[in-house]
């Protein structure tokens, strides 16, 4: 019930955004994840422990996320994200979508170039063959966004989300705890 009121809150503020009320963007992006490579290890360690079987797997740790944001005329920004979303399927299978919320500040406000920075709660709805439990953490990052006045910005990120996702690690006998998330390398666009 908790994952469902945090979904609906979030597709509530990307699709019932007033756009004529404030500078409301959306934009999309593509991020490279460091921590999903972990979690096909693992996967592919706990298949193989299960069916006495290897698997191997070819994966690029690449996602695509969405977000709306509000940036106000003082410089703070507003950011309501989703994503980027990872799906593994075949032998094995999981799925993970982060839903963030996060407040920030774009230092440059009228130039056509801004670093900027933002912080804020990040949940991961994860779910799967050996997933036990998520934990919530902070995503934090910073960014430099580009043509500002040309109507289609786009910029690069970096990230750091101190979440965790609990896995059975059947290789361990055991549950352990992956960062799945842990760095992202982002490239996005804001219309």
């Amino acid at each position: 019930m908790k994952l469902f009121r945090i979904v609906y809150m979030t597709l509530a503020l990307l699709c019932g955004a007033n756009v004529n009320a404030g500078e409301w963007d959306y934009g999309v992006g593509a991020s490279y994840v460091s921590g999903i490579s972990d979690v096909v290890d693992l996967y592919e360690d706990n298949f193989e422990a299960e069916s006495s079987s290897s698997v191997e797997s070819f994966s690029i740790p690449i996602g695509v996320g969405f977000v709306s944001r509000y940036e106000a005329d003082s410089g703070l920004i507003f950011n309501f994200g989703i994503g980027p979303a990872f799906v593994i399927s075949g032998d094995i299978s999981h799925t993970e979508v982060p839903f963030s919320a996060t407040i920030g500040y774009m230092f440059v406000r009228n130039s056509d170039t801004s670093p900027y920075i933002r912080v804020g709660p990040v949940a991961h709805y994860a779910s799967g063959d050996y997933v036990e439990s998520t934990e919530a953490g902070v995503l934090t990052a910073i960014g430099v966004e580009f043509g500002r006045r040309q109507g289609l910005n786009f910029g690069f990120e970096i990230s750091v989300d101190s979440s965790s996702v609990e896995f059975e690690d059947l290789s361990q006998s055991g549950n352990r705890d992956i960062d799945t998330y842990d760095r992202q390398l982002t490239l996005f666009f804001l219309f």
